[in-house]
């Protein structure tokens, strides 16, 4: 199953990078050279078209607002051409463009027609994108040819319940065996958030939808548990756990102009590591056992955020994102030294095993312990079955994520 799952993102990730025609929207630049070609051959009325998409997806874009306020005034529609020259004399003060608005606010309030007041020229900002040749075949449905990356970060709030268990057990089996020697004491830890870092590439399939597909890191941290009396006993444990979600997701942003609300839902496939190590000595026994234990979890996310464009071709886009999975396998070979026996490449699972004082977890092969587990006043020694109850270790990758995103087309 694992096999498959993996296959099927790998498949389509080809299919997607091979495709000619995945897209990201026509740029305001682009919409405005070809409403400049249209208004050049003095085809007004198309022209509007072109210029109101640039001005939906630039609201600020002053050389679309005055190409749309020409054509405006050349179809004698003088009221809606004074609104745009006046939202550009705001964006960009000119005493002409002043004069200008002057002259029709005078035309607008007289009931006698008046001189007509020549045309100011177009205020062309320098274009951030050559000028399209062909650019009178765009509509305002077209879609042009481009990819995106995307880069993200954030914190990761995380849930290893077994782990905690783990710990809580430990704990209790030290405090148990303080009562009968003080001098036991002990530490625990289990990590409750991490960082997390991604890369995704970005294929935009509409004007508002767009599919990723990326990798993260969660360096997730390590779960530790360590218990010893004066000097004579110390039983020890290390879980180093690494997360790597691999995710494919659709994105769908929601209205037009800089900021856009986005919504997204995916599927996700996380391959975890663990890097185990255990020590155990006593007065007349010595264990120790080390090991990299590697699974997979599958689930799902769901993402909300908001996008800001400061510019056609990037994003920044706050967000939050819940993902829900979990993995059950977790296998590795190990080097182990027990009672003086050493024994390399025992094909392994991380287990979880329950004892008096709670699910402790340890290591089995075969459905034999592997590493010792202390339960109560006894020491439960490699080589014995594990108890009824013993269970594979679950690892669950179900929490929130929050970040930021930053992201670049072309």
């Amino acid at each position: 199953m694992k096999r498959n799952y993996l296959g099927f993102l790998v498949l389509l990730a080809g299919i997607l990078l091979k495709t000619g025609s995945p897209a990201y929207c026509v740029t305001a630049v682009e919409y405005y050279n070809a409403g400049l070609q249209l208004y050049n051959s003095k085809n007004y009325s198309q022209a509007i078209q072109y210029f109101s998409a640039a001005i939906s997806l630039e609201p600020n874009h002053t050389g679309a607002l005055q190409g749309r306020a020409n054509c405006y005034y050349s179809l004698g529609q003088t009221q809606e051409a004074l609104t745009d020259y006046e939202k550009v004399q705001t964006l960009a003060p000119s005493e002409k463009l002043s004069q200008f608005i002057q002259a029709l606010r005078v035309k607008v309030g007289t009931a006698s027609p008046a001189a007509n007041p020549a045309l100011p020229p177009i205020n062309n900002p320098p274009p951030t994108s050559p000028v399209n040749e062909n650019a009178t075949s765009i509509s305002p449905s077209t879609f042009i040819p481009k990819r995106g990356a995307r880069i993200k970060a954030g914190l990761s709030l995380l849930n290893f319940s077994d782990f905690t268990a783990h710990v809580q057990a430990s704990q209790a089996e030290a405090a148990y065996l303080h009562n009968t020697d003080p001098t036991y004491g002990f530490t625990g830890l289990v990590p409750t958030g991490a960082p997390m870092i991604g890369v995704e590439g970005v294929w935009c399939l509409g004007r508002n939808f767009e599919v990723g597909l990326g990798v993260n890191f969660i360096p997730a941290g390590s779960v530790k548990t360590s218990f010893q009396n004066g000097g004579s006993v110390t039983i020890q444990d290390s879980f180093g756990i690494t997360a790597i979600p691999l995710y494919l997701d659709c994105r769908y942003l929601i209205g037009t102009g800089t900021l856009k609300p986005h919504v997204s839902i995916g599927f996700v496939g996380t391959s975890i590591g663990v890097n185990y190590s255990e020590g155990c000595t006593l007065p007349t026994y010595i264990n120790t056992a080390n090991g990299n234990f590697t699974g997979f979890a599958f689930g799902g996310q769901a993402e909300v955020g908001v996008d800001w464009h400061p510019a056609e071709s990037i994003a920044f886009s706050p967000y939050l994102c819940y993902q829900i999975g979990s993995g059950n396998t977790f296998t590795s070979t190990m080097d182990i030294v027990s009672g003086g026996v050493t024994t390399t490449g025992q094909p392994v699972q991380l287990y979880v095993i329950p004892t008096t004082n709670g699910n402790v977890i340890s290591v089995v092969t075969n459905g034999t312990l592997v590493t010792p587990v202390a339960d109560g006043n006894q020491l439960i020694k490699p080589g014995n079955l594990a108890p009824p109850g013993s269970r594979p270790l679950v690892i669950e990758t179900s929490g929130p994520t929050a970040g930021i995103q930053f992201s670049y087309f072309f």
